[in-house]
C-alpha cells in the first residue's frame, strides 16, 4: 500500500492544508484533508514532511506520522484474513476507526424498527427475538465482538446450518431469520456502518414442501355436528370453526372481536361481510359471512363474547380436539386459514384471485403456503360446466322438451 502525503492551496495563497491518498494495486482512495495546516513553503515535498522552518514542525509531522501508523495496522489487518479486500475498504475502517461490532449494528437497526410508525410491535419483538438467537450462537462461537463488516455470507450460511441441526427450528423459521439478517447488513450499507453489503446477491433457498395441515370437507363438517363434553375443548371447537370460515390469524381476530362494529360492513351483495385490514399485510381481507360463522356468533350472543383464548392455550386445546375426533395431531390455529383455502378452492372451485382477496395475499403465489389445487377443482369444474352446458341448450331447445 501506498501513502501519499501532499499540499492543497488554501484561499489564502500564503497558507496550504496537508492532503492524504492511498493506493492499492493501482487503486486510490481519496480521504481528504488532514487539517493540518503550513505555511505554503514549510512543505518537504522530496521527504513528505514538514520543514524545520514551521514553528510546530515536530507536533505536525508526529500527526502525520500517526495517520500513516494506522493506516498500516488496518492494511495489515486486512492481509492477516487472507482475504480479499479493496482500497475503500481500507478507507472505510480508517475513517470509522469506532467500527461498531455486529451486534451494536443490529440494535442500530433494531431501534430504527422500533421508532418506525409503520411497524408493529409484534414486528419489532420479532426481530429481536431473531437478534437474541443471533448474539447466543455468535458468544456460543467466540464471534460476539465481530465487527459489523466481517460479518460474511460463511458466517450466515453457518447460522443457517446451527439453527437446522442443533436449533431444530424449522425451514419457515430459518427462512425468516435468514432473510432479517439480511435486512440488517443491507440498512448498515445504506446508512454506512459497513463500506459494503456482504450478503448481497445471496438468494434464500426457498422453503421444503412440507404437507398442508387442514380439514378436509369431511372432517369439517364432523367438527361442527360433535358436541365435546369438556367446556373448554368445546369453545375451541367453535373458535376454530370461525378460523376455518373466515380465515384471519390469532391477531387479526382478536382485534375483530374488539372492534367488531368497525369491522363488520355491509358488501356488495347488500349483505353483512367483514372488512379488515390484515396486520401482516396492510391489506383489506374482504370475508363474506358464511353460515358456519353466523351460527357461532349467535351462539355466544355476539362477537364482545367470542371466546378466545391465547394462541399457546388455543394450540393446545386443538391437539386435545384433533385426538377426540381422529384428526391430524399437529392441527395449528393456521390449519384454520389453510381449511378455508383448500375448501374455497378446491370443493367450491373459486378463483385464486378470487381466494387472494379474501384472505388479503398480496399475489397469488403467498396463497400456495396455504392451499393447493388438486383433481376436486376439475371435478367440480367439470359438474360446473355440464351444468351450464345443460342449462343453455334447455334455455335455446326447451320447446322440444315440452313438446314430447
Amino acid at each position: 500500500m501506498e501513502i501519499l502525503f501532499w499540499k492543497h492551496k488554501c484561499s489564502n495563497p500564503q497558507f496550504a492544508k496537508i492532503y492524504l491518498r492511498i493506493t492499492v494495486d493501482g487503486k486510490r482512495a481519496e480521504l481528504g484533508s488532514t487539517n493540518i495546516e503550513i505555511n505554503i513553503d514549510d512543505w518537504d515535498a522530496t521527504n513528505k514532511q514538514v520543514k524545520r522552518t514551521d514553528p510546530h514542525y515536530t507536533f505536525k509531522n508526529e500527526q502525520l506520522s500517526s495517520m500513516k501508523t494506522d493506516l498500516m495496522a488496518i492494511y495489515n489487518d486486512f492481509l492477516r484474513k487472507k482475504k480479499p479486500f479493496t482500497v475503500q475498504q481500507i478507507k472505510f475502517c480508517y475513517e470509522n476507526q469506532d467500527e461498531p461490532t455486529f451486534i451494536q449494528g443490529f440494535d442500530k437497526w433494531l431501534l430504527e424498527v422500533q421508532n418506525d410508525p409503520k411497524r408493529t410491535h409484534g414486528t419489532y419483538v420479532t426481530y429481536k427475538n431473531v437478534r437474541e438467537k443471533v448474539l447466543g450462537y455468535l458468544i456460543k462461537k467466540n464471534k460476539h465482538l465481530m465487527y459489523f463488516q466481517d460479518f460474511e455470507l460463511s458466517d450466515l450460511l453457518n447460522y443457517r446450518m446451527y439453527l437446522e441441526s442443533e436449533a431444530g427450528f424449522a425451514d419457515s423459521t430459518i427462512r425468516k431469520h435468514t432473510k432479517t439478517i439480511m435486512q440488517v447488513t443491507r440498512w448498515g450499507r445504506l446508512h454506512k456502518l459497513v463500506p459494503e453489503d456482504n450478503l448481497f446477491g445471496y438468494r434464500v433457498p426457498m422453503e421444503k414442501e412440507k404437507p398442508l395441515i387442514n380439514l378436509n370437507q369431511e372432517q369439517f363438517e364432523k367438527l361442527v355436528n360433535h358436541k365435546f363434553k369438556n367446556k373448554s375443548v368445546q369453545e375451541v371447537a367453535d373458535v376454530f370453526i370461525v378460523y376455518c370460515r373466515t380465515g384471519f390469524h390469532y391477531q387479526d381476530l382478536k382485534n375483530i372481536k374488539e372492534e367488531y362494529q368497525k369491522a363488520i360492513v355491509k358488501g356488495i351483495d347488500g349483505k353483512e361481510w367483514i372488512y379488515w385490514e390484515r396486520i401482516k399485510t396492510q391489506i383489506f381481507a374482504k370475508v363474506p359471512f358464511f353460515k358456519e360463522v353466523d351460527d357461532i356468533i349467535t351462539k355466544y350472543g355476539g362477537w364482545e363474547n367470542l371466546p378466545i383464548k391465547s394462541n399457546q392455550k388455543m394450540n393446545a386445546w386443538l391437539k386435545v380436539m384433533a385426538a377426540e375426533l381422529d384428526f391430524p395431531e399437529k392441527l395449528s390455529v393456521k390449519s384454520g386459514r389453510k381449511t378455508l383455502s383448500d375448501w374455497l378452492l378446491n370443493e367450491r372451485g373459486w378463483q385464486k384471485e378470487s381466494v387472494r382477496v379474501l384472505l388479503g395475499l398480496k399475489t397469488d403465489k403467498s396463497l400456495d403456503a396455504y392451499a393447493k389445487t388438486d383433481e376436486r377443482r376439475v371435478a367440480s369444474l367439470e359438474n360446473y360446466f355440464s351444468i351450464l352446458i345443460y342449462n343453455r341448450i334447455h334455455s335455446c331447445f326447451g320447446w322440444i322438451f315440452h313438446v314430447y
